[in-house]
């Protein structure tokens, strides 16, 4: 839902293509899964996890491969591609055909030089802002852990996010955090759960009520205008 959205929202107000917006979007979750594959599987070789943390880490890390390996062949293989689908004929190979130009336009976006550098220390602040985060809410719920805790939590966050659901991950969320709070630290069922919908709420509240405010600007400051007639009607309809 927030792909679809944040597709049609620029689409509309910066006159870009669906698919070409949804190719970066696509290529932003490319970016995180990246990330939090690598800090995973890291943490697998360099930490005593759990056996089902372990799996998670080396499925997450094959995902991630297959997500990059599709993106590459998508790239380059476009013209291929679209030459097969036009052959084929009929109206939706047609629109097929646009949409995956359009995406691997989006793809084709992946920043050089001095832009990789920004997008690597965006997502270093970010991962750090998650981790502190994570810290305090351990901290305010007096949970005595080791430091693999919040990191793990942080990882937790972002493959609750990843992975397709229902809005704000709700649920997987929950599932996903308490599951880290009663192998890692130790946390009975009730006091994991307490703590997720706890950090959850936090996270998705202030969010919310933002994204509804800028929605409702949004739609009232697109609304489409009638226009004034030059003649009055009393006027026009007088012989």
């Amino acid at each position: 839902l927030d792909e679809v959205l944040r597709a049609a929202v620029l689409a509309r107000r910066e006159d870009i293509a669906p698919g070409t917006v949804l190719g970066t979007v696509a290529l932003d979750r490319i970016v995180e899964l990246a990330v939090a594959g690598t800090i995973l599987v890291g943490a697998a070789l360099l930490l005593d996890l759990p056996d089902w943390m372990v799996t998670a880490a080396w499925g997450l890390g094959a995902v991630l491969l297959l997500a990059l390996l599709g993106s590459i062949s998508l790239v380059r293989g476009e013209a291929r591609l679209r030459q097969w689908l036009t052959a084929s004929g009929g109206t939706r190979t047609a629109w097929l055909s646009r949409g995956l130009s359009s995406v691997a336009k989006g793809l084709k976006s992946l920043p050089h030089g001095r832009s990789v550098l920004l997008v690597m220390l965006g997502t270093a602040g970010e991962w750090i802002a998650t981790l502190l985060f994570y810290l305090w809410m351990l901290h305010v719920f007096s949970v005595s852990c080791g430091g693999e805790v919040p990191l793990i939590m942080s990882i937790g966050n972002s493959v609750a996010y990843m992975v397709p659901n229902v809005p704000g991950a709700l649920g997987m969320y929950e599932g996903v955090q308490s599951g880290i709070l009663e192998t890692l630290a130790g946390l009975d069922p009730s006091a994991a759960l307490a703590l997720a919908l706890s950090a959850h709420a936090i996270l998705m509240i202030p969010v919310t009520i933002a994204g509804l405010a800028v929605g409702i600007w949004e739609l009232r400051s697109h609304r489409p205008h009638q226009p004034k007639s030059a003649v009055p009607p009393s006027a026009a309809e007088s012989p």
